[in-house]
């Protein structure tokens, strides 16, 4: 079973405003006002879709949660999926009882938009499991399985945003929906993602990997890079010799190397760190790595490196954020939306090396089978790809190829 979602919707005023941020209220800077309106609506959404469904039906585990955009991502960003992650790393793109679907909601959007957009994405999750469950229990063709979730998807998709204001009526169809399912739905809310240290760490070498991957992806990311720090520092003013000075420690020092890693840190990974301490005339710099460093609640940065953690004071160090979240100082990467990718890749690499190995005196049904589930992940390659372009908008438009030489030699990539 699948928890994909597109979090991008056309808006319904497009039409008439193309682009224009104020047909949606949207606020660049949410004020707390927007923000206790958020937590008030999704927890008693959360409270009141807690059990709806089938009462002896499979559990649906779902945590409703938050996140804010920094200035330069699209306005119609609604909501996004967060796959979960497991102890070795790997991508989890499912759904079941053991798994939690943790989904996120853009703060800076209006608060009836947000309830919107949750009722669509119960309504979504839920729907979609009924052909699963058919192509589960052969009822279905696996081939079948992606034309029917995409009617599963079509029968709801204006249904939520014309839902009535009450909150029981409004998720009246969703339980009727996880009822016809024989699902129970368990729903909470939680106001960040990942307020610790130890759940970002987890998703780390996911993020990585991802970048490292995806060729668009890691076009996307450098492109962004390469728009903050591409060139090299210029210095104006002042003693020639002074200037000569600062620009032969800037170019020996490698600073524009270093404050681009810390961006790329910050997009990928969530969070980038740049230490810099002086000794002399000497600038000395380095890259904290996001999964060693732990921020307290006094304001300090801990590395958590060797016996002992290694502390720095807030002026010591320079920390970036990706997505950021309300309450914890951590940021979440800004590929989070995209990194159920990495699941749907593996599934469609394990199909085809399988069929490879298929030996030529097969009996008919496996010949058949293996031709469907064939047919069947060439069409999720082709849908992730369509996703992938269309999450991708969420980087800025326009911008130049990425230059060279903006990481230092041997760390082009995460490696």
């Amino acid at each position: 079973m699948t928890a994909g979602y597109r979090p991008v919707r056309d808006l319904p005023a497009d039409r008439r405003y193309p682009g224009d941020t104020r047909q949606v209220e949207f606020s660049a800077e949410p004020d707390q006002q927007r923000i206790d309106g958020a937590v008030k609506m999704l927890t008693e959404l959360a409270a009141a879709a807690d059990g709806v469904g089938a009462p002896e039906g499979q559990r649906l585990r779902v945590c409703l949660t938050l996140v804010r955009l920094p200035i330069g991502l699209p306005f119609n960003l609604f909501g996004f999926h967060l796959a979960g992650v497991d102890a070795d790393g790997e991508v989890i793109d499912e759904v079941s009882e053991e798994h939690e679907i943790l989904y996120a909601f853009v703060v800076n959007q209006p608060v009836a938009l947000m309830r919107e957009t949750a009722v669509r994405f119960l309504l979504d999750l839920v729907a979609r499991q009924a052909p699963i469950q058919q192509v589960m229990q052969n009822q279905r063709s696996v081939d079948e399985l992606p034309r029917l979730i995409a009617a599963s998807d079509t029968s709801t998709a204006e249904l939520a945003w014309d839902m009535p204001p009450e909150m029981a009526q409004a998720l009246s169809m969703v339980g009727e929906r996880a009822a016809d399912a024989q699902l129970r739905l368990q729903v909470r809310f939680q106001l960040d993602p990942f307020p610790d240290h130890r759940g970002l760490a987890a998703r780390v070498p996911a993020l990585r990997a991802l970048y490292d991957r995806e060729e668009r992806v890691r076009d996307a990311v450098d492109r962004t890079v390469s728009a903050i720090g591409a060139r090299h520092p210029s210095l104006r003013g002042g003693r020639e010799d002074i200037r000569g000075f600062l620009r032969s420690q800037t170019t020996l020092q490698g600073m524009r190397q270093f404050l681009n890693q810390t961006v790329r840190d910050a997009e990928v990974c969530g969070n980038g760190y740049l230490q810099a301490g002086v000794t002399g005339l000497d600038a000395h710099l380095r890259c904290l790595r996001p999964e060693q460093v732990q921020l307290p609640a006094d304001g300090r940065f801990l590395e958590l490196t060797g016996s002992a953690p290694q502390v720095f004071e807030p002026d010591g160090l320079l920390h970036l954020r990706g997505l950021e979240q309300i309450d914890s100082r951590y940021g979440i990467s800004i590929l989070e939306p995209l990194l159920y990718v990495s699941a749907r890749r593996e599934i469609v690499a394990n199909v085809r090396a399988a069929a490879k190995v298929m030996p030529p005196g097969a009996p008919e049904a496996v010949r058949s089978k293996t031709e469907q589930l064939l047919a069947v992940v060439a069409s999720i390659e082709a849908q992730t790809d369509e996703q992938l372009d269309r999450l991708l908008e969420f980087f800025p438009r326009g911008l130049d190829a990425p230059s060279e030489d903006l990481y230092f030699p041997g760390q082009e990539s995460f490696g």
